[in-house]
C-alpha cells in the first residue's frame, strides 16, 4: 500500500474507534434508569485523564459527595458537554491546570470547568464555534443555564447550572 492509502486507513480506523466509544457512552447512559452523580463524575473523571495524559497539563475532577440520582438523558448530555470542554481545553488552551467541579445544591447541579490557559475573546469566538453552540443547546435542552467567561490571556471558565 502506497502512504496515502495507510494515512486514510488510519483515518478511518480513528474515526471508527471514536465512534464505537461514542456508542458505548450512550449505551452506558441510556441503559440505566439512572445515574448517580458519582457515577457521572467518575466517567468524566476517566475521560479527563485519558485526554490529558500524553501533556503537561494536570486535570482534576471534584464532586459533592451527595448520593444524587440523575436521569440518563442529563447524565448522558452533561458528559458530552464535559467531553467538548475538555476536549477544547486541550487542543486551544495550552493551560497547566483544567479543574472540573460538580456540585448540588438547591435543586440545582453545577458543572464548572476552568483552565488557567491563553484564553480567547468570547464575544467574537462563542457565536461561530460548533462546539460551543452545541454545549449550549444541550444545557438548554435541559432547561439550564450555559455560561463562559474567557478573556486572552485569563483562561476560559465554563459554567453549566441545570435542574434536577
Amino acid at each position: 500500500e502506497d502512504p496515502q492509502t495507510q494515512l486514510l486507513w488510519a483515518d478511518l480506523d480513528a474515526s471508527l474507534r471514536i465512534s464505537m466509544q461514542h456508542l458505548r457512552e450512550s449505551i452506558w447512559a441510556l441503559s440505566a434508569a439512572s445515574i448517580t452523580l458519582l457515577q457521572l463524575a467518575d466517567r468524566i473523571r476517566l475521560f479527563g485523564q485519558k485526554r490529558f495524559t500524553a501533556s503537561q497539563t494536570h486535570f482534576s475532577l471534584t464532586s459533592t459527595e451527595e448520593p444524587l440520582l440523575l436521569k440518563p438523558d442529563q447524565a448522558l448530555a452533561l458528559y458530552r458537554i464535559a467531553q467538548e470542554a475538555l476536549n477544547n481545553a486541550a487542543k486551544y488552551a495550552n493551560a497547566s491546570r483544567v479543574t472540573l467541579q460538580l456540585t448540588a445544591e438547591e435543586g440545582m447541579l453545577q458543572m464548572v470547568i476552568a483552565d488557567d490557559g491563553l484564553g480567547f475573546d468570547a464575544a467574537l469566538l462563542a457565536e461561530g464555534s460548533y462546539g460551543l453552540s452545541n454545549m449550549r443547546a444541550r444545557v438548554q435542552e435541559l432547561g439550564g443555564t450555559f455560561t463562559l467567561t474567557s478573556a486572552p490571556g485569563a483562561g476560559t471558565r465554563l459554567q453549566v447550572q441545570v435542574p434536577i
